[in-house]
């Protein structure tokens, strides 16, 4: 999975792209805040 690694600091690279976006909203959902 070249999608995740320890080289990537991002799902889109070397910024955020809107999976990443994406996988915020739902965990910041998760936490209630």
């Amino acid at each position: 999975m070249d999608a995740i690694g320890p080289h990537r600091k991002f799902m889109g690279g070397d910024s955020p792209n809107l999976a990443d976006l994406a996988v915020y909203g739902a965990i910041t959902s998760f936490e209630g805040c």
